[in-house]
């Protein structure tokens, strides 16, 4: 089975050192490779890209056309090789970073938002690695298996102080579930349930009040809504001599 990946976004993201990650995986299960970075002359900002081919057999071109994986980090690559992918390949986008949505329908998309996964857990500069681990989890070409080996193996000793957080940010892209509709549904009943359940309480305590109250009695509408609110310990609505002195109590609103 051959695979090929393109990984795309801007220079400075970490787009050829994801590619190198994937390559030393695949190499360290005993696959065929090749692995093509591609970027401009600017260090950061600047346009960047990678391709790599795992293969069960000898791979022909490193150039890759059209990919079966498409992970993108930024809007530019996506407007750009959204229609190279292959029928029925998968497209991996940084939702931070990328506000819309694929346009293709025969091909699968998954979203994440690496950028602010990598933000919240300290490591701003480790999106692609959270994508990469994302990628391992939906794809299958590489094994999660073995992980720490990969990671050493494109982390210098130089930088070994970098070799937990590289971990890390793969384990949570790996582990990060993309909320379905279906729980954004359930969520959004929770809240609308809770919102008529306080509607309707508020209603029944200010039925109860006298209906003198209930008109305003002449007071201006600001201190109306406050001293309305007024009530016994346990939440029952404030009458009689109570009811006057919390309206006194609470005229300096």
């Amino acid at each position: 089975m051959t695979t090929q990946i393109l990984i795309a976004g801007f220079g400075g993201q970490g787009v050829l050192f994801a590619g190198k990650f994937l390559a030393k995986k695949g190499m360290l299960e005993g696959r065929q490779l090749s692995w093509l970075p591609s970027y401009g002359p600017e260090m950061r900002g600047g346009t960047a890209n990678c391709s790599v081919v795992l293969s069960d057999d000898p791979v022909g071109s490193p150039i890759v056309n059209h990919p079966d994986v498409l992970i993108v980090m930024n809007l530019p690559s996506l407007d750009k090789y959204e229609s190279a992918v292959v029928p029925g390949g998968t497209i991996f986008v940084d939702s931070t970073l990328i506000q819309r949505k694929v346009q293709r329908t025969d091909v699968r998309a998954v979203y994440i938002p690496a950028t602010r996964l990598a933000q919240q857990n300290g490591f701003s500069t480790l999106a692609n690695m959270i994508l990469i681990g994302k990628v391992m989890k939906e794809t299958g070409f590489v094994s999660y298996d073995g992980i720490e080996e990969a990671v050493h193996s494109v982390v210098s000793a130089k930088h070994e102080d970098l070799y937990e957080i590289n971990l890390k940010a793969v384990q949570i892209g790996y582990s990060y579930q993309e909320q379905t509709n279906a729980g954004r549904k359930r969520l959004l009943l929770a809240f609308s349930c809770t919102a008529i359940n306080t509607v309707f309480r508020i209603t029944v305590r200010w039925s109860a009040w006298p209906p003198s109250f209930q008109g305003g009695a002449g007071l201006p509408p600001a201190y109306f809504a406050v001293s309305r609110n007024a009530g016994g310990s346990d939440g029952s609505p404030a009458r009689g001599k109570s009811w006057t002195r919390e309206r006194r109590r609470r005229r300096c609103f």
